[in-house]
């Protein structure tokens, strides 16, 4: 298993950048980035100090911490994402697909609750009429936002399922060079 362990986490590394496989940087901050992720809290009198207070067993302020880690992690999540934006053009299609998806998803459950106020307001009047009409209006809508709903699901399945093709051919290709990953 640690023979494995130590080729699998140089792959990793490689295809994120790591070590200066980017070439437009050099060795990256990301590296200590990961092993900063994994932070242990000090339970003992004597124990190592936490470094994002050096306090020992100090809180940092929880705004404070909470705006730095959103930050750390749109930072990597942009660079394990760019490169994979930037070499292939489908992903940029399947990206704005799922944006635009999401949109009209939020827009079907918005469409969703207007139509479940008045499905209940005609119910609480007891106004047939009405609640014929708004029972109409949503079969519409259940067939409008039904195909929206799981088109979009697919496509975050699919944006997702490319990327770790890509991501694993790209480990290969670093792994191996490029005519051995071919094989």
């Amino acid at each position: 298993m640690g023979r494995l362990l130590a080729p699998c986490l140089a792959l990793a590394w490689a295809a994120t950048g790591i070590n200066g496989f980017v070439p437009s940087r050099g060795p990256s901050s990301l590296a200590s980035r990961l092993t900063n992720q994994v932070q242990l809290r000090p339970s003992a009198p004597g124990a190592v100090s936490s470094p994002t207070t050096g306090e020992e067993g100090g809180e940092p302020k929880a705004d404070t911490k909470e705006l730095a880690s959103l930050k750390e992690q749109l930072e990597f999540f942009v660079e394990l994402s760019k490169p994979y934006f930037l070499e292939d053009e489908q992903a940029k299609w399947l990206l704005g697909a799922v944006i635009a998806l999401t949109f009209l998803n939020s827009g079907v459950s918005v469409a969703f609750s207007y139509l479940s106020r008045d499905f209940w307001s005609a119910l609480n009047a007891k106004d047939a009429e009405h609640f014929q009409e708004v029972l109409l209006k949503f079969l519409g809508a259940l067939a409008a936002g039904v195909p929206v709903v799981v088109l979009s699901s697919y496509q975050r399945q699919l944006l997702s399922l490319r990327w770790r093709e890509w991501m694993t051919g790209r480990m290969l290709t670093l792994y191996l060079g490029s005519e051995r990953a071919a094989d």
